[in-house]
C-alpha cells in the first residue's frame, strides 16, 4: 500500500503539470486558429463575421442593460472589425474548451480515485465483518465446548462426592462395628 501511495502522490503533480502544459500550449495555438480563421474568406464570411456581430450586439445590449438604456438596435460592425471580434472569440472559446476539457478530465479522474478507494474499503469492511462473524461462530463453539466440560465436571464432582460419602459413611460404619464388640 506504501507503494500505491507513493504513486498516487507522484502523479498528482505530474497530472498538474500536464494540464498546465496543455494550458499553456492553447494560447498559441488560439492565435493561430484566430489568424487562419481570418485569412479563410469563407470561413470568415459564413462563420466568423456572425458571431463577430453576435458578441458585439451582446456586449453593446449587456452594457444598455447595465445603463439602463431604452435604446434596443445595435448597429452592425464593418466586416474587418466583426472578423477581429470573431476570431477573437474562437481564440478565447478555444482556451475556454481546453480549460473546461481539462477541467472535467480531472474531475472525472479524481471521481474514479474515489470510487476505486471506496470499493477498497467496502471490500476491506467486507473482509472485517467475515472476520467478525468467523470469531462470533468460533467464540460460540468455545461456549459449547466450555460448557460441556464444565457439565463433565459437574458430573465427575457429584459422582466424587457420592463415593466419598460411600467411602466415609463405609468407614464410619465399620468403627462402629469395632467399638461393639468391645
Amino acid at each position: 500500500q506504501t507503494d500505491r501511495q507513493t504513486d498516487t502522490t507522484m502523479s498528482l503533480p505530474l497530472i498538474k503539470l500536464a494540464t498546465l502544459s496543455i494550458k499553456t500550449i492553447a494560447k498559441p495555438i488560439s492565435r493561430i486558429v484566430k489568424e487562419r480563421a481570418k485569412s479563410n474568406a469563407t470561413f470568415s464570411d459564413k462563420f466568423i463575421v456572425p458571431i463577430g456581430q453576435a458578441t458585439h450586439w451582446m456586449s453593446v445590449r449587456m452594457q444598455r442593460i447595465n445603463m439602463d438604456s431604452a435604446r434596443k438596435d445595435v448597429a452592425m460592425l464593418p466586416k474587418d472589425i466583426a472578423v477581429s471580434y470573431g476570431a477573437e472569440f474562437i481564440g478565447e472559446f478555444f482556451i475556454w474548451s481546453v480549460a473546461s476539457g481539462l477541467l472535467l478530465w480531472e474531475y472525472r479522474h479524481s471521481n474514479k480515485k474515489s470510487a476505486l478507494k471506496e470499493g477498497q474499503l467496502k471490500s476491506q469492511m467486507q473482509t472485517f465483518e467475515e472476520e467478525i462473524d468467523s470469531l462470533r461462530e468460533d467464540n460460540q463453539t468455545l461456549q459449547l465446548k466450555v460448557l460441556a466440560v464444565s457439565n463433565q465436571l459437574s458430573e465427575q464432582n457429584k459422582l466424587l462426592e457420592a463415593l466419598l460419602k460411600n467411602t466415609n459413611s463405609n468407614s464410619n460404619g465399620g468403627r462402629k462395628g469395632l467399638v461393639s464388640s468391645s
